[in-house]
C-alpha cells in the first residue's frame, strides 16, 4: 500500500486560478459581529483572554459575513458565533486525540446527544455547553421538519471526524472516493445551507430539498468549498502532521507531484462549478413541477444562492485570513492555545 508524501508546496496560490463565477458579497455589520462574537467566545470559555488576539487573526467573521452576506444584527451574530464554535472544535482534533477513532467517536456521540434536549450532566465542558446554546438559537421558531432535518445534517458533520480518524489510523491513505465522502462530512456545510433558512425564515419545502437537483447542487458546492479549503490549508496541515488533504491522498493514488496534484484539484474544482451551474440554471423547471408557491420559490432561490456565497466566500476568506498564512503554518506546528478544550472527553 502507497504512503503518504509530504512534499513542501505552497499550494495556497492556486487559490487564484479557481474559476468561481459567483459575486463577492459582503455583509455591511461585519466588523460589530466581529467585536461582539470575540467577547461571546471569551464568556463561554472556548477562549480565554489571552487567546483573543491569536484567534481574531483568523477573521470568522468575514466568512459569516461572505456567506451570509445580507445577514445584519443578531442573525449575523449567529452565524459567527457558530463559525468560531466550528473552527474551535475542528482543532480539537489536529492531535492525537484526531487519531483515536474510539475517542472521536465517544465525542460525536456526546455531541450529538445534546440536540435531543436532555437535561444538561457531567462536568462543565465549554465546547458542548456553547453547541447547545447555538443549536437552542438556530432552532427556535422552525418547523420540526427543519429541525430533524438540522439535527440529521450536523450529525454527519459530527460523525464524519470518526472517519477522519479512522482514514489517519489506517495503514495507508485513503482513496480518492473515499476521502471526499468522508470530507463532504466534515466540511460541514450541510448544517450551513440549512440555517440560510433559519435566517430568512423561508423553508424550503422537503419533498423540494430532497429532489436529485438540489442534493446534487449541495454535495457539489460542499465539494467545492472542501477542495478549496485543502489548496488553502495544505501548509498549515503538513505542519501538523495531518494528511487528510486532497493533495497528498492524489499523491499517493497517482505518484503525481504536490503540485500536479494540486493542479488537478483545480480542475476538480472546474468540473463541480460547471455541473452546478448547469443545474443552477433548470431550477425553474424544477419550481414548475413542484408548482411552488411564490414565498417557496424565493425559498429555493435563496438556498442557491447560498451556496453560490459559500463557494465564492471559502475562496475569498481563505486569502485573506492568518489561519493559511506563513504566519498560520508556523503556529499549527504547536497545538492551538484552544485546542484542548473539551475536557470532560480528554
Amino acid at each position: 500500500m502507497s504512503t503518504i508524501r509530504r512534499d513542501p508546496v505552497d499550494t495556497r496560490g492556486h487559490l487564484h486560478e479557481l474559476d468561481l463565477p459567483f459575486p463577492e458579497r459582503v455583509s455591511p455589520d461585519a466588523d460589530r459581529a466581529r467585536r461582539r462574537s470575540l467577547g461571546w467566545m471569551r464568556d463561554r470559555a472556548l477562549l480565554s483572554e489571552r487567546d483573543l488576539a491569536a484567534y481574531d487573526v483568523l477573521r470568522l467573521d468575514q466568512l459569516a459575513a461572505r456567506a451570509y452576506p445580507f445577514a445584519t444584527g443578531a442573525s449575523l451574530d449567529l452565524m459567527t458565533d457558530w463559525m468560531g464554535w466550528y473552527f474551535v472544535f475542528d482543532d480539537q482534533f489536529d492531535s492525537p486525540l484526531g487519531r483515536d477513532p474510539a475517542r472521536v467517536a465517544e465525542i460525536a456521540a456526546a455531541t450529538v446527544e445534546v440536540m435531543d434536549g436532555g437535561p444538561r450532566s457531567g462536568p462543565p465542558d465549554p465546547l458542548k455547553d456553547a453547541f447547545r446554546e447555538l443549536w437552542e438559537r438556530s432552532v427556535v421558531g422552525m418547523s420540526p421538519g427543519w429541525r430533524q432535518r438540522h439535527r440529521a445534517s450536523w450529525t454527519r458533520f459530527i460523525g464524519g471526524y470518526a472517519g477522519e480518524a479512522a482514514d489517519r489510523d489506517a495503514p495507508g491513505p485513503p482513496a480518492p472516493a473515499r476521502y471526499m465522502a468522508v470530507r463532504r462530512a466534515t466540511i460541514g456545510t450541510d448544517s450551513c445551507f440549512d440555517l440560510v433558512e433559519r435566517l430568512t425564515g423561508l423553508e424550503v419545502p422537503a419533498e423540494v430539498r430532497r429532489s436529485a437537483r438540489l442534493t446534487r447542487m449541495a454535495d457539489l458546492s460542499s465539494e467545492v468549498v472542501a477542495l478549496t479549503n485543502d489548496l488553502a490549508s495544505l501548509g498549515k496541515e503538513l505542519a501538523s502532521g495531518e494528511f487528510h488533504n486532497i493533495v497528498p491522498v492524489l499523491q499517493s493514488a497517482t505518484g503525481c507531484t504536490a503540485e500536479e496534484a494540486a493542479a488537478e484539484a483545480v480542475r476538480m474544482v472546474a468540473v463541480r462549478v460547471a455541473e452546478f451551474r448547469t443545474l443552477a440554471a433548470g431550477i425553474p423547471e424544477l419550481c414548475h413541477e413542484y408548482r411552488l408557491t411564490d414565498e417557496d420559490e424565493e425559498a429555493v432561490r435563496t438556498l442557491v444562492r447560498c451556496m453560490e456565497d459559500w463557494m465564492r466566500a471559502t475562496r475569498d476568506w481563505s486569502l485573506l485570513t492568518g489561519r493559511y498564512s506563513e504566519a498560520g503554518v508556523r503556529e499549527a506546528e504547536r497545538p492551538r492555545p484552544w485546542a484542548r478544550i473539551y475536557r470532560a472527553l480528554w
